[in-house]
Parts: C-alpha cells; structure tokens; sequence
C-alpha cells in the first residue's frame, strides 16, 4: 500500500515559485510508493492539484503573531488545528510536508497530536518573529530551497542533523519541446540584442534597475528587452520606461507558462532581484543554454556559477549591472561558452527528476520514525465534530 503524505500549502491567488515546486513535486511523485493529499487555501492552486488526480481540501488558512499578516483571531487559529487533525485521521496520513513556514503553526500540534512526523519545506527565508512563530525549529526536518534560506536557523542553534537543501527542479521535457509564441516571431533574426527578464512584477525583482541599466545601454547598442511577468508593479513599469524614453527597446510579454519560445531567441537572461531565496527562472534559463547576469544576493550564487555560468553584479547598483551586460554583450566567445557549461549545470543539478528522488528517500526516512497514533486522531475528529468546518471542502 502506498504511504500517504498530506501535502499542506498557504499561498496567494496564483501559480508561481512555490506553487509550481509542489504541482512538479506532485506530478513526479511515485504512486507505487506514496499517495498525496492537500490541503490548501488558493482556488487555482486547488484545481491545479484536481487536474494532477490528487484529491485536495480547500479553506481559507490564518496566522497568528507573525510579520506577514498578523492577527489575534485564536478561535479561527485553533479551529485549523482540529481541521489539520480531522484531514490527517480521515486520510490515514503518515507523513505532513509544510509547502512552506506557515502551515507549521497550525500543522505542527496537529501532527504532534496524532504522532504523525512533519517537514517543513522552506522556500523562503523568514524574520527571527516569524521563525518562532511558525515553530520552524520543531519541525522533524527542515528543507530548504538554497543554504541560503536555512542561515536563519542555524543562527537559532537547529541542529545541522535536521536540516538539508533540496534545490528547486526544472521540467527537462519542457526543456526539448519546440514550439513557437507569435508575440515573438518578429524578433528572429533582428540583429538585437536579447535580454530577458522572467519573474513576477514586484520590487524585490529590481525590474526598475534593469530598466535604467536598458537606457544606458541603448545609447551606443541594439539591445531589447523582454519582460514576461505579471504583477502589480507592471503599470509602474511600463510607465518608467516610457519616462526613460526606451518603450522602443522594451516589451512586456505578460504572464508566460513556457519561457522556451523566449529563451530560445534570448542572448542574456537577467535578474537583478534584491532579494532572492532560489531563482528558479536561473535554472530554467541555464537549461536552455542561456548566460545569466543576476544579483549577488540570497540564495543566486548558489545557482549562477560566476564567471563559468554568468556574471554576478552587486544588489540595487545599475551601474555594477551594466557594466556585467556590457561585458558579456562585448564577449560574444565568454557567452558561447557558458552557453556549453550553463546546460551542462543545469541538467547536472536542477532537474525535478533529481528533486523528486531526493524528497522520495526523505519520506522513506521519515515514514519510519514512528507510525501515526490513529486511535487518538479517530477520537479527537469525534470531538471537532461540532467545529465548523464549511470552508474544508
């Protein structure tokens, strides 16, 4: 019989870094072995998971305490726990995989109620306030996306033992599929320059720095800019680059599913986020054979190899950021060769193959610390009974 994993994730009303992880973390589990149940708090992420065959339940999720959106509504709070309970004895589940730090605060008693180990999947770096709050630290293992995400903790004194990274996987079949995305058609064989930007319109991406760098470098180069992302900076930026005189050189593709079409025609991929746990565009755009210039932040030097793989340039600096694209629009033989090496890196280290084994042999290990006590769950459900689960669909 397969062993069941209740997958738990708290996220906004999209299918980005973190939902992805888990829809590629889902699609590749192995069915022989594991089934999956999840429990999240999105409507696209819900039908997502519905469409992958995996039954899901679906409720509005609160936090108490923490920097991200805090509240006071203990009620609600402890009614997610008895809901946690309730899900993990009706699913017989042996196992609680936290899709982040914010299902630890109501998943963690429930799993140390029915005796049911928890792993809390980091994809994000958190404030020491949210680290306690959530109970990171009690986690059975913590997994994070980058060594960089994991620094807080061993700050708090966790136990290296406990604590591993799994780095963020790319589909390789997306990889090999060839097809087209008309919007860009008319970029063939231009003779410009292509640079892209792929990643979610919001300020810790640094799009406005790209953007000033775009308008140093247009002066004396054909370069052009794609940008393909949604989010709620996108009017401000298209606004900048109207300011900046460089609409000519920019053009914003929106939200894409598949970057190949885009990659394929691109010379240099760019992110020059102020803050990054991973970057799993890098590994994509590596995959693709693309050189990267990004910021020398988080968890970004983990994925780029300076200098073999692309160039790091210093956080919230447009002049160290052009200098790198300069450089490499300059080199045309240094992106030739991280072309070579780039793909070679990628498919050595970021593929969702390698990131599925590496959690499957997690689950073996942690599936054998200590079977689930059912009675008690079986019985505290009988007692939650009278909470109000309608939002637990």
């Amino acid at each position: 019989m397969p062993v069941p994993i209740l997958f738990v994730h708290y996220g906004d009303e999209w299918i980005r870094g973190s939902e992805r992880v888990l829809l590629d973390l889902l699609a590749n589990l192995e069915r022989r072995q594991f089934s999956a149940v999840v429990w999240c708090n999105g409507r696209e992420m819900s039908e997502a998971v519905r469409k992958l065959g995996f039954p899901v339940y679906r409720s509005r999720f609160d936090v108490l305490l923490t920097s991200i959106k805090p509240n006071y509504r203990v009620e609600r709070w402890g009614r997610q726990i008895w809901q946690g309970i309730k899900v993990i004895s009706e699913n017989r589940v042996r196992l609680v995989h936290s899709n982040g730090g914010g299902p630890m605060q109501w998943m963690l008693p429930a799993a140390r109620f029915c005796r049911v180990p928890i792993l809390a999947h980091l994809h994000a770096p958190y404030l020491k306030r949210d680290r306690y709050a959530f109970g990171l630290r009690y986690a059975n293992r913590l997994v994070g996306v980058s060594r960089h995400v994991l620094g807080g903790l061993e700050q708090d004194g966790v136990s290296k033992e406990k604590m591993m990274v799994i780095y963020n996987g790319i589909d390789t079949q997306g990889v090999d599929r060839l097809n087209n995305d008309p919007d860009l058609i008319s970029l063939a064989d231009s003779g410009k320059i292509i640079l892209t930007f792929a990643g979610s319109l919001i300020y810790r991406k640094g799009v406005d720095l790209l953007l000033r760098s775009v308008q140093a470098l247009s002066r004396d180069l054909p370069v052009y800019l794609i940008v393909a992302g949604e989010g709620p900076e996108r009017p401000a930026l298209e606004r900048l680059a109207s300011d900046l005189g460089i609409t000519a050189h920019v053009r914003f593709l929106g939200f894409r599913p598949e970057l190949g079409p885009i990659y394929r025609q691109t010379d240099i991929a760019v992110h020059p986020a102020r803050s990054e746990a991973f970057g799993l565009v890098l590994a994509e755009a590596a995959a693709y054979g693309v050189p990267v210039v990004a910021s020398r932040v988080g968890g970004i030097p983990e994925v780029v190899v300076e200098g073999e793989t692309g160039l790091l340039c210093e956080p919230e600096s447009v002049d160290s950021l052009t200098r790198m694209l300069l450089r490499l629009i300059k080199q045309p033989e240094l992106r030739n060769s991280m072309r070579i090496r780039s793909r070679e890196w990628a498919l050595n280290n970021f593929t969702v193959d390698k990131m599925a084994a590496r959690f499957h042999s997690l689950y073996e290990e942690m599936t054998r610390l200590r079977p689930p006590a059912q009675a008690g769950c079986m019985a505290a459900q009988q007692r939650s009974s009278a909470c109000d689960t309608t939002r637990l669909l």
